[in-house]
C-alpha cells in the first residue's frame, strides 16, 4: 500500500524510541474531558500529568486545503497530492512511480507543494 498510495507508513524521526523508552506516553480509546494547568483528565477518569499536550485533530489532505484556501476549481485542476502515480483507475498520475504534485510544478501555474 505504501508504494502505491504513499500512505499506511510511518517515518520514524526519533519519537518511536522515546515511546519505547517510556519518555512519551500515549493514550487511545478515550477522550480528553478537561485540560488543567498540570494534567489532562480523560473520559475514563484517569488524570495524566503532563508538561506538554500534543493533539492530532483536524487533519485535512492537501486537496481539501487547496479547495478552502484557493478554490475548489484549482483543487480539481491540481488533483491529489502525495502517493505515487500508478496508472490505476482514478489515479491522476503524473507518471508511474513519481510522487503526485510534490516538489514540482502542479497543473496550476505558480503553485508548488513542499
Amino acid at each position: 500500500m505504501f508504494l502505491r498510495r504513499f500512505c499506511g507508513y510511518y517515518f520514524d524521526i526519533g519519537a518511536s524510541q522515546l515511546i519505547i523508552d517510556g519518555r512519551i506516553h500515549l493514550e487511545s480509546g478515550t477522550e480528553v474531558m478537561e485540560v488543567r494547568p498540570t494534567c489532562v483528565v480523560l473520559s475514563n477518569g484517569k488524570e495524566l500529568p503532563c508538561d506538554l499536550l500534543v493533539t492530532a485533530a483536524g487533519y485535512k489532505n492537501m486537496t481539501e486545503w487547496v479547495s478552502r484556501l484557493i478554490s475548489p476549481e484549482v483543487a480539481k485542476k491540481v488533483g491529489p497530492c502525495w502517493g505515487l502515480g500508478s496508472g490505476t483507475p482514478g489515479d491522476a498520475g503524473p507518471y508511474e512511480g513519481e510522487l503526485r504534485n510534490m516538489w514540482k510544478p502542479t497543473a496550476q501555474p505558480g503553485l508548488w507543494f513542499q
